[in-house]
């Protein structure tokens, strides 16, 4: 909350996340126009990947929201696990469908 922006909070987040113990090999990637964070499993967590890759991008995207003050628009995200059976339901969360079969879940956010 004291960053002066979105992407200094992020770049702060991922300096200190290991202290929180996640199972998450962290990396913020500039592109473009967006700023993407990939999360890649530090070891396979098996059925519990996909709660574990649920619960880490959607708690970045909510804080991320919460911090802009606003909604966000132009997000994307992926997740590395085949699409569920509730699949239509990350619509609600996200704001956007999200596409499943990456190599890694991923966030997108707009660099504006």
């Amino acid at each position: 909350m004291s960053s002066a922006n979105l992407g200094h909070a992020l770049q702060f987040a991922l300096k200190y996340y290991r202290v929180l113990g996640l199972a998450y090999e962290l990396e913020l990637m500039k592109q473009f126009d967006c700023v993407q964070l990939r999360a890649t499993e530090s070891f396979p967590m098996g059925s519990l990947g996909c709660f574990a890759g649920e619960g880490l991008l959607s708690s970045f995207f909510s804080i991320a929201r919460f911090l802009v003050g606003e909604a966000l628009e132009g997000q994307q995200v992926g997740f590395a696990y085949t699409a569920l059976g509730y699949a239509a339901r990350y619509s609600e969360v996200f704001g956007v469908a999200p596409v499943f079969e990456q190599p890694f879940h991923w966030l997108s956010l707009p660099n504006a």
